[in-house]
């Protein structure tokens, strides 16, 4: 026989204003996701989009978190939480919509390496983090900001976040430098907006 436990009456409030935020809105609340990641490793997916401009230079787009967010206003790696059922190219997809505008991009995500970070880095508490480049057509976008991947604003960046880019910057040189690798700097579409055409 499975032993009831009785609920104190701060549990029952969180329990039925929980009830009621997925009834009405079909949402959980922040600040119970928020909770709940703290207890559960989650597993998140980074997508950096990376553009090498005219003059030859590799720039990355990054977003700001939103007021109201854990780290407001720091800069960061777009990324998106897993789902129950929610495979690889959907995530790649809700990030693409909802958090890049629907950026063009050229091809899939091409997988760069996995990081873990622990609550004492992540408020939202433990996460391990597949880690995606993928490459723009051009630097048109209606949100976040390109910048130089050389020359980054470290101290407007989620420090976790920076961690990743600096073992992008790696990545990049090892394939850049691997003959035998598939990834090289002339592989990145350039910024064909300016008096030309892309196919």
């Amino acid at each position: 026989m499975r032993r009831a436990f009785e609920l104190q009456p701060h549990a029952r409030r969180i329990i039925t204003m929980l009830r009621r935020s997925i009834r009405e809105t079909g949402l959980i609340p922040s600040w119970y996701f928020d909770e709940f990641g703290k207890i559960f490793p989650q597993i998140m997916l980074s997508l950096a989009v990376l553009h090498i401009d005219n003059g030859g230079r590799i720039r990355i787009l990054l977003t700001r978190r939103p007021l109201g967010d854990i780290d407001a206003g720091k800069l960061h790696v777009p990324s998106t939480t897993k789902r129950p059922n929610d495979p690889l190219p959907a995530m790649w997809q809700r990030l693409l919509r909802e958090d890049l505008s629907a950026l063009l991009v050229k091809e899939e995500p091409q997988f760069a390496f996995i990081d873990e970070v622990n609550a004492a880095e992540r408020k939202r508490g433990d996460a391990i983090y597949l880690f995606h480049i993928v490459y723009a057509w051009s630097e048109k976008i209606s949100t976040g900001e390109w910048f130089d991947i050389q020359n980054l604003p470290a101290d407007e960046i989620v420090p976790y976040h920076l961690r990743f880019l600096q073992k992008l910057c790696k990545w990049i040189d090892v394939h850049s430098r691997d003959q035998q690798g598939s990834w090289e700097p002339g592989d990145l579409p350039r910024d064909t907006t300016r008096g030309g055409t892309h196919h």
